[in-house]
């Protein structure tokens, strides 16, 4: 996709370090922004203008490159999070990246499923629904235990 870099190892490393060397500078212009104003940005507007900047970078197309980030990368992500959370460029509340990934995932997900012209629909396989009679099993291993049905 475009903007996403994989490299030969299939590893979103160098992807992660992009991302995390392009929102280090928008957080400094942030800081830059926010002390030369004349009273700073409201901590609610400053919030917004991360969720739309820094949060719409990491989130974009993750779907196609989370997967393949490694427990180091998933750490520096975090990492980036928290020193944000920490100044206030975001609220305390936000989840952390594996989280992140997961709920994106999941709508992701949630919309292939929903449309049945989606193109990865070709790859999902019928559900099958399984019955599981755990009763008889029981009353199974009962009888091969003690020797006699209860």
């Amino acid at each position: 996709m475009l903007g996403v870099i994989v490299n030969d190892r299939l590893s979103a490393s160098d992807h992660v370090s992009n991302l995390l060397e392009s929102s280090s500078r928008l957080l400094y212009a942030f800081c830059v922004l926010n002390t030369h104003a004349a009273h700073g940005l409201p901590s609610v507007s400053l919030q917004d203008v991360f969720r739309s900047m820094i949060l719409g970078r990491i989130q974009y197309s993750s779907p196609v490159w989370s997967g393949n980030c490694s427990a180091a990368d998933r750490a520096r992500l975090d990492g980036f999070l928290k020193q944000c959370k920490r100044r206030g460029f975001c609220e305390k509340e936000l989840p952390s990246i594996s989280e992140i990934f997961d709920d994106i995932n999941n709508i992701f997900f949630a919309d292939v499923l929903k449309n049945s012209q989606h193109v990865l629909q070709t790859f999902l396989h019928d559900r099958t629904h399984l019955q599981y009679q755990l009763v008889l099993v029981l009353t199974l291993h009962a009888t091969l235990s003690c020797g006699q049905p209860t």
